[in-house]
């Protein structure tokens, strides 16, 4: 799951929907991995308006804080991911035509943040709910259990409220949709 996504997401929690903590979700227990891509500063200033600055760099120094889940190689990779953690982000988005070198770099440091790490495994977590969605293979599963998602309605409950539609017409409209159901199969037999 590459970082950028991150400034995307909120919790889906149905109580979190209105919450300013909610956004961004943090990373827990999260192992990192760095991977290069073509460099596209076209790409990443296009993007950058859309970015919510302040997740950017929560999230930048977070990744700086993380630490291996293995203990043997913990202290090489706390070196490693204060390396990805761009602690040197600026704390104003950066705007303009990325022409001097100091904003070229600005950029080849968010390429690297936002487009080259990626959380293998780990967690994303709310701070409203506490709710953690695990990271696996790089791929985070946002499906909720049915007690924290929002309801659906049943198709019928639809029916039952009052609508612009009378009755009639509803009734109607469910006949005309049998109807041309059964032209269909009717052609195909």
């Amino acid at each position: 799951m590459k970082l950028l996504t991150v400034n995307f997401l909120t919790c889906a929690v149905k109580n979190c929907k209105s919450s300013a903590a909610s956004f961004p979700l943090h990373f827990e227990d999260a192992e990192l991995e760095q991977r290069e891509i073509d460099y596209n500063p076209t790409f990443l200033s296009n993007i950058l308006p859309r970015l919510d600055w302040d997740a950017i760099t929560t999230t930048a120094v977070e990744v700086c804080q993380l630490r291996s889940p293995s203990s043997e190689c913990s202290e090489e990779y706390s070196k490693w991911a204060c390396q990805l953690g761009f602690t040197s982000l600026p704390t104003i988005k950066p705007e303009g035509s990325f022409e001097t070198e100091d904003e070229q770099k600005v950029l080849r440091d968010l390429h690297t943040l936002l487009m080259e790490t990626e959380v293998i495994e780990g967690n994303i977590v709310c701070h409203n709910c506490g709710h953690e969605y695990r990271i696996k293979e790089g791929i985070a599963n946002f499906l909720l259990p049915n007690h924290l998602a929002a309801p659906t309605p049943h198709p019928d409950a639809l029916l039952a409220q009052p609508s612009s539609l009378d009755k009639t017409d509803a009734t109607q409209c469910c006949e005309r949709k049998k109807h041309t159901a059964n032209v269909i199969v009717m052609s195909v037999i």
